[in-house]
């Protein structure tokens, strides 16, 4: 019996786990760590979508926003007439309040890449890209004259990813009046 004593007191003495608490606490964890990392994934999916929406969105708006602006200052507009049928290049002539001529011209790449190009009484003033990403198709980016003075915009930008964001907006012109 003494031999049975001790061995149970023995038993009783050792601390630790037993093999099933340690297989169970396992378990827990490695669930966890799987429903985080799922979440850490989705959480990282929805922020590149929104990312690239966002820059979809600005890059409408900068056409938009320059195009606009440059076409309501100006004299003349000319409308191009080039195979693709989106109406570009589109050339702004306005005239300065100091009776300087000014060239704008706005031309879609088929790399899909907006430029505005500035010349100042003939000479190059300045060339820079407005927007990338555009659509360059003629039934998503367009520029087109409605009626004398009334010109529309219609302007795609895409990018391409696990989910493709685009974003389409249009624009009604009103040319200035002389």
């Amino acid at each position: 019996m003494n031999v049975l004593r001790l061995l149970q007191n023995e038993r009783k003495a050792q601390k630790g786990f037993t093999l099933i608490e340690i297989l169970i606490a396992l378990a827990i964890t490695g669930f966890l760590v799987l429903v985080l990392s799922s979440i850490i994934g989705q959480v990282l999916t929805v922020n590149g979508l929104n990312t690239r929406l966002v820059t979809v969105q600005r890059q409408v708006q900068q056409v938009g926003f320059y195009l606009s602006k440059d076409c309501q200052q100006a004299r003349i507009i000319t409308v191009g007439n080039n195979p693709t049928g989106t109406g570009f290049p589109v050339v702004c002539s306005l005239i300065d309040l100091d009776g300087k001529s000014r060239l704008v011209t706005y031309s879609l790449s088929s790399t899909g890449v907006v430029s505005r190009s500035e010349t100042l009484n003939g000479a190059a003033v300045s060339t820079f890209v407005v927007a990338t990403n555009i659509n360059t198709a003629s039934t998503q980016t367009s520029f087109s004259l409605v009626s004398p003075g009334v010109y529309n915009l219609k302007v795609t930008a895409t990018i391409a990813g696990k989910v493709i964001a685009s974003e389409t907006r249009q624009y009604q012109i009103l040319q200035r009046t002389n």
